[in-house]
């Protein structure tokens, strides 16, 4: 049986929330919902008004979950709040319906900047349980296009969960054969290299032989020779070392594979997720940037670089310190072509290159803040800078 939160109306002012109310159906075939014993119809935006018509419990059975008349409404209650920041989706639910909502959107590639728990009232005075922060520059009306068939009808969460384990499956086992098949190529170059290292020991040798039965030999160049041949069988020698790290990391990694992929076998009740470690990943950040530097406003699509991009932070966080607490340290020049914004003159290592940017401009609000902050990677630097100028044109004026 499908249930419904409904906003209760009178004279077009909101009065209260009514959370799940079972789904009727009225005489007139509309669908509505019990409110103080009374079956009023359920409007499209899925709020009752009470100075409506309405309809005796008796007169209005509930509706089973297939009902076509479940069709003709929201089962999601959900609103799209768009302002200078962005778009944000925001509706009431369970944790479950949140990772539901953000693994639909991973399968059809909506991105998204944030996901969590709401704290605040949306623009039509609600407050929703959840928001979802949109990575879109799109206008309101074609992102809603984009969002409305998944929040008003979203799919059998159980089907894609299933889907998604596949895919993470399949990906896993394809990087295992990938691995083993490096691995096989470096074992065969490994045993040429070790042939190799073995053949320059033999040739020193046969040398030294050949040198020992020579009575006059000039004594430097007898030298000069065994450092020669030495070098080459040290070259040799580090070669093969170098391949047999390889190698053994190559061993390593694919034990690591291989158990993460019986662990997805063993758990197929769990939701084991990219998308909500993702989400969770994103909220950890931002509790923990806040709490390190309260004086920075780092914006959403920052958090969302580094949990996607940075595997250390050790070079992020020193930096952020220079900026916060030691400023002598921290080296910035100007953007051109952004007015007031300034770039770290240090390249951010991530863990994998040294990709990483901060940028920053002083915060308009200056008792609140210190300085508008951005995490950003190399490859969006175009597209960034011409973010800077925008956002500039949105500042509130002095």
């Amino acid at each position: 049986m499908k249930k419904l939160n409904v906003r209760i109306t009178k004279n077009g002012r909101f009065l209260k929330e009514a959370k799940e109310r079972f789904i009727r159906r009225c005489p007139d075939g509309s669908p509505g919902v019990v409110f103080r014993r009374k079956v009023y119809r359920v409007l499209e935006d899925n709020t009752i008004n009470i100075d409506d018509d309405y309809f005796d419990k008796e007169e209005c059975p509930i509706v089973n979950t297939d009902s076509t008349i479940i069709k003709k409404i929201k089962t999601v209650d959900w609103y799209l709040e768009s302002n200078k920041f962005g778009h944000y989706i925001l509706f009431n639910g369970d944790q479950q319906l949140m990772e539901k909502v953000l693994l639909i959107m991973d399968d059809k590639g909506i991105e998204w900047l944030r996901a969590d728990k709401s704290s605040r009232k949306s623009d039509n005075e609600i407050q929703y349980d959840w928001f979802i922060r949109l990575k879109s520059n799109l206008t309101r009306s074609k992102v809603l296009k984009i969002v409305e068939p998944i929040l008003d009808d979203p799919i059998d969460i159980s089907i894609l969960k299933g889907r998604i384990q596949q895919d993470l499956l399949k990906q896993k086992d394809k990087e295992i054969l990938i691995l083993k098949q490096q691995l096989h190529a470096f074992n065969n170059n490994q045993e040429m290299l070790q042939l190799k290292a073995k053949f320059s020991k033999y040739q020193l040798n046969k040398l030294q032989k050949n040198l020992d039965q020579k009575k006059e030999i000039d004594t430097n160049e007898l030298a000069q020779l065994k450092d020669d041949y030495s070098d080459k069988i040290k070259d040799a020698e580090d070669i093969v070392f170098e391949e047999i790290e390889k190698n053994e990391e190559l061993v390593e990694r694919i034990n690591i594979l291989t158990q993460e992929v019986e662990i997805l076998k063993l758990k197929d009740n769990e939701t084991i997720t990219v998308t909500k470690v993702k989400m969770d990943t994103i909220n950890l950040l931002s509790k923990w940037l806040k709490g390190m530097y309260p004086r920075l406003q780092i914006d959403d699509e920052s958090l969302d670089v580094i949990a996607n991009y940075f595997t250390r932070y050790e070079a992020l966080c020193r930096q952020l310190n220079f900026l916060v607490f030691d400023r002598e340290k921290f080296k910035s020049y100007g953007v051109k072509t952004a007015k007031s914004w300034f770039e770290a003159g240090k390249h951010i290592a991530t863990g994998s290159d040294d990709n990483g940017r901060i940028y920053y401009r002083q915060h308009y609000n200056k008792n609140k803040y210190d300085y508008t902050l951005w995490i950003r990677i190399k490859r969006s630097q175009r597209k960034d800078f011409s973010l800077m100028v925008s956002f500039n044109k949105k500042l509130p004026s002095a």
